[in-house]
């Protein structure tokens, strides 16, 4: 049997401190910043050691990327997953966003986390107010 009273006796939770839960901003900056870092790891790893880990893995980046839909909904889950795969090309040159605002193309490079937090905030949070 399950018993609330003694849940959580003798564990300790560290998080990492990037993550403020308090602070839109600063957790989004933090997940990315984490997320990325841990795919990246993962392929060092394949990279120096000839280990794929994407077997073992995959079922984790599915929990992620659906928490990310769950969480950020389609359109920005969509972005963030660029964001993460596919904003880097081999190279290292980064693929911009192409936004469209009054009938006119903008092309976008998003640097960083907090790049594409500022690129919600105006462009997607203006899309989205005027959708509504």
């Amino acid at each position: 049997m399950f018993n609330f009273k003694n849940f959580g006796t003798g564990f300790k939770i560290q998080l990492d401190d990037e993550v403020d839960f308090n602070d839109d901003k600063s957790f989004f900056i933090g997940l990315l910043n984490t997320y990325v870092s841990c795919l990246d790891r993962s392929e060092s790893i394949m990279e120096k050691l000839g280990i794929n880990l994407m077997n073992y893995e995959e079922p984790f980046i599915s929990i992620i990327e659906n928490l990310i839909y769950k969480h950020y909904g389609e359109l920005k889950g969509d972005i963030i997953i660029w964001y993460v795969y596919d904003r880097l090309n081999f190279d290292g040159t980064a693929n911009p966003i192409i936004y469209e605002q009054d009938g006119e193309e903008q092309q976008i490079i998003i640097n960083n986390p907090e790049e594409l937090w500022e690129f919600f905030e105006t462009k997607i949070k203006n899309k989205e107010d005027n959708n509504e």
